[in-house]
């Protein structure tokens, strides 16, 4: 009895012993696949978001005017748990949460009292003009900014080409400029 006990171990150790070296042998015969020249499309969005805030920051920094400055943060769509970063100057926040409260006094649902909210009116779309105006004067003056907005608007394109390569037509309203 002790005998085929034995002769089993040893069996079984040879067995593994030969399943090790045939293992070891198949591990070398392993095919490495190089893919040369592809930036996933992933890499491409954060380098343009990167970018994007990078354009915000300089102007925020070399800019006097605090209505004018840029506020980022992340919100998440009506009924959605997808973020998405939303950025807008100091002035039409406050004008957003002023007739927000505006509408929410007079009576009106929250949905609506949002969407009133989110209206452009007159003055806000004089002071997009002006807040563009200085702006384009700042890329004139400045070669630091124009030389990141410049970087921005590169990698916005190389961005929006692999975006369409990898799924077709174009839709601008997920990458925005400024």
């Amino acid at each position: 009895m002790k005998t085929i006990k034995y002769t089993l171990l040893i069996f079984c150790v040879l067995s593994l012993n030969a399943l090790s070296q045939q293992n070891e042998e198949q591990s070398w015969n392993v095919e490495v696949i190089e893919v040369l020249g592809a930036t996933p499309i992933g890499v491409m969005r954060k380098e343009l978001r990167a970018k994007r805030f990078a354009v915000m920051d300089f102007f925020n920094a070399n800019i006097e005017v605090d209505d004018l400055k840029f506020e980022c943060r992340r919100e998440s769509q009506f009924r959605s748990r997808i973020k998405k970063d939303v950025c807008q100057n100091v002035y039409d926040i406050r004008i957003q949460q002023e007739r927000f409260i505006e509408a929410l006094l007079l009576g009106r649902e929250p949905a609506l009292a949002t969407n009133l909210s989110q209206t452009k009116t007159p003055e806000s779309e004089r002071f997009d003009k002006e807040k563009i105006a200085v702006f384009n004067k700042m890329l004139v003056e400045n070669e630091e900014f124009l030389q990141i907005y410049t970087d921005f608007k590169t990698a916005q394109a190389k961005f929006e080409k692999a975006r369409q390569m990898k799924f077709g037509e174009s839709n601008n309203s997920e990458e925005e400029s400024n």
